[in-house]
């Protein structure tokens, strides 16, 4: 089995290395076997004029598919700001050629495209090629996308909609659960022993990078991220590094040095 992720290297953002070396940490402390495959690339140019997160996820997707070519091994399709809890071997167990993560509770988002896995069967490799052909046609048809994105949301997210709902790939498609397998926002207060991936994604990035206190429903998943990034760092706190720009104290008006300064000669 192997995991494969893209990481885009924004200049001045240490955030995303950081998310990825704590995910890689517990990725080698619970599956020390698993290949850990990193993909870092420079950040695309955006030719299209739609939002900066469509162009990279386009270009992501195309590091997938690319890669799904030449797989011979069961491989789990992460984003970066990941975190792994437990092995998740037993993925493979039952059988699929591809399986996304279905939310827990959908109010309105069917799934969550962080984990995708896959085997290496020519359904699966066709199913990615459908996948990249149907999102590359999005970022370049916009009421196309919006028609999907309506339900599916994202860009990679609303395709795989697309290609789940009719595509033509042939693929066994299984739909695992994110509280077991992708933990997202409808799941952050609800972990349990079975889950196996933490996604670290939307306001609980923020807040763990911001090195907030825990607190309401991110408690739990801050604590988990938390202790594994003292592990991964040995116990060190890197206080050095501003993740996260913190908002500037506001300078006194002149005025009221002048006031004060007359207080302290009076």
């Amino acid at each position: 089995m192997q995991i494969i992720t893209v990481q885009f290297n924004y200049k001045g953002r240490p955030d995303y290395g950081l998310l990825l070396d704590v995910f890689r940490y517990s990725v080698k402390k619970y599956m020390p076997n698993v290949k850990f495959i990193e993909i870092k690339i420079e950040p695309p140019v955006n030719k299209t004029g739609r939002q900066l997160n469509f162009n990279y996820n386009d270009v992501k997707l195309k590091y997938w598919r690319d890669f799904m070519e030449n797989a011979t091994d069961d491989t789990i399709f992460a984003d970066c700001d990941m975190l792994a809890l437990q092995s998740a071997k037993h993925a493979f167990d039952i059988p699929f050629d591809v399986a996304a993560t279905f939310r827990t509770v959908k109010k309105r988002i069917p799934m969550n495209g962080g984990i995708i896995f896959a085997r290496p069967t020519e359904e699966s490799k066709r199913f990615f090629r459908e996948w990249y052909q149907i999102n590359h046609r999005m970022l370049h048809n916009k009421p196309f996308h919006q028609e999907w994105r309506r339900v599916w949301a994202g860009m990679n997210q609303a395709a795989f909609g697309y290609v789940f709902k009719k595509g033509k790939h042939g693929a066994r498609i299984h739909r695992y659960m994110t509280r077991e397998w992708n933990a997202v926002d409808c799941d952050w207060n609800h972990l349990y022993e079975k889950t196996v991936f933490l996604h670290i994604k939307s306001k609980l990035r923020k807040l763990v990078l911001a090195k907030r206190e825990p607190f309401g429903i991110y408690k739990r998943a801050m604590e988990i991220w938390y202790n594994m990034h003292r592990e991964a760092t040995g116990g060190k706190i890197r206080s050095q590094e501003r993740l996260l720009p913190r908002p500037r104290k506001r300078p006194r008006s002149r005025s009221r040095i002048k006031s004060v300064k007359r207080v302290k000669s009076a």
